[in-house]
């Protein structure tokens, strides 16, 4: 899915103003050779997309996971809450 979403936007197809697309922008070819070679290939781009994905989900899970514990150890900040 994301090899053609990724196609799609090199293709100027589908433009959103998202992270992909900053990535896509800031790595594109140029027409020196010189600054070619900081061009983010698809996979490269894919690796970004999912770790973004990744880390963001595990950070709010432990987050979550983190606060019903303390909550649940900790009843008068709780009933605060409420």
């Amino acid at each position: 899915m994301l090899d053609s979403v990724i196609s799609r936007r090199r293709n100027g197809q589908d433009f959103q103003q998202d992270f992909l697309e900053s990535l896509i922008m800031k790595h594109s070819r140029k027409s020196d050779a010189q600054e070619d070679e900081n061009k983010l290939t698809d996979k490269q781009l894919k690796d970004n997309v999912l770790t973004l994905l990744v880390a963001g989900h595990d950070t709010t899970t432990a987050a979550l996971t983190w606060l019903i514990k303390f909550l649940e150890e900790n009843q008068n900040v709780l009933e605060q809450l409420r």
